[in-house]
């Protein structure tokens, strides 16, 4: 139950900014990602990646164990995530709470990870 919800929460964290980046790039830019210069291009990519990647986290909430491949790739684009942010911040961006607030993601699907690695593989 809770692995569903750890789920959910971090699929919407992934889904919702990359629906507001899609859909409102400009607003996105000056209220979240202040990272200049403003580009719509790249940042319809950033959304184009973290939209799906919130939904396909999201789906798997429906059977954990049965999607552990996408809770992989969810952890590991999180995990990348989060290290270009920590990466940003010890060159002097000074982001450090944005980077915190990205890594609560990144572990949270680590410990759902570290959770299931003892529960059995469910069956096709």
């Amino acid at each position: 139950m809770v692995t569903r919800a750890v789920l959910l929460i971090v699929g919407l964290s992934h889904a919702l900014p990359g629906l507001l980046i899609l859909l409102v790039p400009r607003w996105f830019y000056d209220n979240v990602g202040t990272f200049p210069p403003y580009s719509p291009h790249f940042l319809g990519d950033a959304g184009a990646f973290e939209l799906p990647l919130g939904v396909a986290l999201m789906a798997a909430a429906t059977d954990p164990l049965r999607h552990r491949w996408l809770i992989l790739l969810g952890a590991a684009a999180s995990l990348l995530h989060f290290a270009n942010h920590l990466l940003g911040s010890l060159e002097g961006g000074g982001q450090w709470l944005l980077t915190a607030a990205v890594g609560v993601p990144a572990a949270a699907l680590v410990g759902v990870l570290w959770i299931q690695r003892r529960s059995p593989p469910a069956a096709v």
